[in-house]
């Protein structure tokens, strides 16, 4: 007999085993016809038991899958596949085995050795996807022409038994069809790709060291010349092109980095005044030819960029043009942290969370910016701190959470806010209250107490807040002028969802606390289309006189 009819006749012999282990498992296994896939058996199980709670209409489909069986001689240590049937194999979402038995070739009948069933699933699929892309990559046009091999260890060691072939089909396809072929189509689209799945190959425009450093860790954009797109699969990288994606268009190119640790930083000044701020620390991206290391902390106002040469530049973003909102407390560390630099520095501290190591380092910012140091800008810093001074106090005597303020609306509220600062320090603000009256009807006092009533806005919040004022009256003919003197906050409250009621509310029990009915008041309107849309109108003042 010859090699070829030999080898047909142990293939004819392997399969008419496995049949028969299917006939005494109750499976159905039926040849496809005809056979040009590689699959020698559909195999398919009967339905299951109706569970408990599904009917006829609802309960789980059975289970099937293909298989191709492999009878080789028993010193067989692997096993080939054409890379064509591989393919097909590996493709098909259905459960996919290769059920290989091995038998004594040296005996008449061929006696079983033992059994192997290999799933096409995980590893052994990952080396299937991994030997196509190899063969994409050399060119390869005749798939039917090669071979993969794998190893018998690759599959699982199985009696020769029916029951042990079926539990190795069941074990493998739980826990329902359904689910087995949405991980089947999840392999074929993951295997092999990792945490650098793309690459990106661009060419920079020229540009200095700092600038490149500012484009390494996404604080800005920069022009290319070459933009080309390649992934990476088990490790080979090939052209990508998504569609529609036209690269030819790309002139500009943004890197965003990764995050690689938390921080804080203290800013402590010269005069011992500190500022508190968290960040981010970012590195460049992997791969970049850096001329030199630097790395970015970015916090949510500042970004701090540090150069190998003990270098630190401040890039602030506070300005009037910043729209997002923050917290009242970060925007106070911002500006107080800029007000440091612009008197001179002192020494920083950032702390990563994880990494092991502080840097701190003494900023000497005399002359650095002293040419670019602007009286006004010390001012108007000055003033801002004022003001989130004041909001942050009102916040903490309304017993009112921390949240979001944009700059436009601290802005907005700078001028009541700077009164309170004053409040605050024992000054007396600009614009103090006066009225005058034009009436002979008005009694002779030296002195008399009124609460001021107000509103500002923080964000989405109404914060209403009670001032009292001690005034002295100066008659002058026919007119009587109250000015006042002496101004305490008495009492903030963070206002509901009903602003005019609890406004009306809040005003009428400290009046009732402090037994002092002369107030003045401005008319508010509340609105929330707009943030700047709290408006006020003439002060008006009431009393019991």
């Amino acid at each position: 007999m010859s090699d070829g009819n030999k080898s047909n006749q142990i293939g004819a012999i392997g399969e008419g085993r496995f049949k028969e282990l299917c006939d005494l498992a109750q499976l159905s296994a039926s040849k496809p016809h005809p056979d040009m896939t590689g699959i020698d058996y559909l195999v398919e199980f009967p339905f299951q038991e109706l569970p408990p709670g599904y009917s006829y209409d609802t309960r789980p489909g059975s289970l099937s899958c293909h298989v191709q069986v492999k009878t080789v001689s028993a010193g067989t240590q692997r096993i080939k596949l054409k890379l064509s049937v591989a393919e097909r194999l590996a493709r098909e979402t259905k459960p996919t085995f290769i059920y290989i038995l091995r038998v004594d070739c040296g005996k008449s009948h061929y006696p079983n050795v033992d059994a192997h069933l290999i799933h096409l699933h995980g590893q052994v699929l990952a080396r299937v996807l991994e030997r196509l892309r190899q063969e994409y990559v050399k060119d390869t046009k005749a798939l039917n022409k090669l071979y993969i091999y794998f190893p018998i260890e690759m599959g699982t060691l199985l009696q020769i038994d029916a029951s042990c072939l079926r539990h190795a089909f069941e074990s493998a396809i739980q826990p329902d069809m359904y689910s087995y072929i949405e991980e089947k189509k999840r392999q074929l689209s993951e295997l092999g790709y990792g945490s650098d799945r793309y690459e990106l190959d661009v060419t920079f425009q020229p540009m200095t060291a700092e600038t490149f450093a500012e484009v390494a860790l996404g604080l800005k954009e920069t022009n290319v010349t070459n933009f080309a797109i390649s992934e990476r699969r088990f490790n080979i990288a090939l052209p990508k092109t998504f569609e529609p994606f036209d690269e030819s268009a790309i002139r500009k190119i943004r890197i965003q980095p990764g995050i690689v640790d938390r921080c804080s930083v203290c800013f402590t000044g010269k005069d011992g005044k500190k500022a508190m701020l968290q960040g981010d620390i970012y590195l460049p991206l992997p791969g970049l030819k850096l001329p030199h290391r630097f790395a970015r902390v970015a916090t949510p106002l500042i970004d701090i960029l540090l150069f190998a040469d003990n270098r630190i530049r401040f890039i602030p973003n506070i300005g009037t043009e910043n729209s997002q909102s923050f917290p009242i407390n970060v925007w106070h560390e911002a500006f107080t942290f800029t007000q440091i630099m612009l008197n001179g520095g002192g020494q920083i501290m950032i702390s990563p969370d994880r990494i092991r190591s502080i840097i701190t380092t003494a900023i000497d910012t005399t002359t650095t910016i002293a040419k670019d140091k602007n009286d006004d800008d010390v001012i108007i810093i000055s003033a801002i701190i004022n003001v989130t001074n004041a909001a942050k106090y009102m916040q903490a005597k309304a017993y009112a959470d921390d949240h979001n303020v944009s700059y436009r609306s601290l802005a907005f509220n700078i001028v009541k806010l700077d009164a309170i600062s004053a409040i605050m320090r024992d000054e007396v603000p600009l614009g103090m209250i006066k009225f005058t009256i034009e009436s002979d009807y008005v009694n002779k006092l030296d002195s008399l107490d009124f609460i001021y009533f107000d509103c500002v806005r923080f964000g989405e919040f109404f914060y209403a807040y009670a001032i009292k004022t001690t005034t002295t009256q100066v008659r002058d003919g026919n007119s009587t002028t109250w000015s006042s003197e002496k101004l305490n906050l008495l009492d903030v409250k963070r206002l509901g969802a009903n602003f005019a009621a609890e406004f009306e509310g809040f005003k009428q029990k400290l009046c009732h606390i402090s037994g002092i009915h002369q107030i003045y008041c401005r008319e508010v309107i509340f609105d929330t289309e707009a943030e700047e849309d709290l408006l006020t109108g003439d002060l008006s003042a009431t009393t019991k006189l």
